[in-house]
């Protein structure tokens, strides 16, 4: 793929499967330090991308912070693959590119196959501002587990409950009652 078109292919376009890689490889902490004196994961991207501190200590207070600080960055002028591209060059994380440069290539495809079919005036099933996961089959995937290990879970229940105190206290109970016994149960929130 042309080096323009990734920097003519913005950030929001990264498909789910593309964020969840990139992820994978950010979100644990690394204290080893890159060349621009930064720590080699979410938080040292957070700086090259140019976050104040309080947003960078921020991000850390999410389950996902890569997840978030590309969401933020999306926002931003001039948050292109290409710049993400350069960004982990200079965290010196070509582990990380080695693994993803594939699939933003992927993403930058199906991005362009969208554009040129706005273009012509073409319906597209699925608005792209909702998702840009066309290629990351969703019925194949229950839990974020199956998609990166690969491998369907098989669970013995799926239990639903309200948000409401009594409700998520019994479902814990209940949870906690099953597995003990070797039960697999599926939780929404785990």
């Amino acid at each position: 793929m042309e080096e323009g078109t990734f920097n003519q292919t913005p950030i929001t376009a990264l498909s789910l499967r593309t964020r969840m890689k990139i992820a994978l490889f950010l979100n644990p902490p690394r204290e080893l330090l890159s060349h621009e004196k930064v720590p080699g994961d979410y938080r040292g991207l957070a700086e090259l991308m140019q976050f104040a501190y309080i947003e960078i200590q921020n991000f850390g207070t999410y389950q996902e912070p890569t997840m978030k600080l590309l969401d933020t960055w999306g926002k931003r002028q001039g948050a292109t693959f290409g710049k993400l591209m350069e960004l982990l060059q200079e965290l010196q994380r070509y582990d990380l590119l080695a693994q993803v440069v594939p699939l933003l290539e992927e993403d930058a495809a199906a991005y362009q196959r969208r554009i040129h079919m706005q273009r012509n005036g073409q319906h597209l099933i699925q608005d792209p501002e909702v998702t840009s996961g066309d290629s990351l089959n969703s019925s194949q995937y229950l839990t974020v587990d199956d998609f990166l290990s690969g491998e369907s879970t098989l669970y013995h229940a799926f239990m639903l409950h309200s948000d409401a105190p009594e409700d998520v206290s019994f479902a814990i109970e209940l949870t906690r009652k099953l597995e003990s016994e070797g039960m697999k149960i599926f939780l929404r929130n785990r």
